[in-house]
């Protein structure tokens, strides 16, 4: 958080700083911050990484309509360029509709998605941590279960 507020001295406009401060909000539980944080890195930047991850907040908040928009947002976008499906299943992993999650994450696997990279680290798998979908990808993918 600190690396992200001091980044954010110098350029208030970097999106992922934004994202970052989001994820620790949602992480400490504090639901108003993550998603004012993450509606300003999706009005700073369209990249629909950023959507996925809004998505992922509000349906950790409770905000399930608004996680649900964002699906059709992706769903609407994807008819006119790439979305990542990992976009996707991270919406899906916050609403713990694991087998949504788990349908889109092997989409994001199949088109070799660079997002997998972070599969071990992200945040949004912790409340699947448990799942052995997850333990079967990692181990796919040679990364430590």
């Amino acid at each position: 958080m600190a690396q992200a507020q001091k980044t954010l001295e110098i350029d208030q406009n970097f999106w992922a700083s934004y994202v970052t401060m989001g994820l620790v909000y949602a992480r400490n539980k504090q639901y108003p911050e993550a998603i004012a944080a993450l509606e300003k890195a999706h009005s700073s930047d369209n990249n629909t990484g950023i959507t996925g991850s809004l998505g992922y907040i509000y349906a950790v908040a409770g905000k399930k309509a608004e996680a649900q928009r964002v699906i059709d947002e992706l769903k609407e976008l994807s008819k006119h360029r790439h979305v990542s499906p990992y976009s996707f299943a991270i919406v899906y992993a916050g609403l713990n509709d694991r087998d949504q999650a788990f349908e889109w994450l092997q989409r994001a696997y199949d088109q070799r998605s660079s997002y997998l990279v972070l599969l071990k680290v992200d945040t949004y798998w912790i409340p699947l941590s448990d799942d052995p979908r997850l333990k079967a990808m990692l181990k796919r993918m040679n990364l430590p279960e």
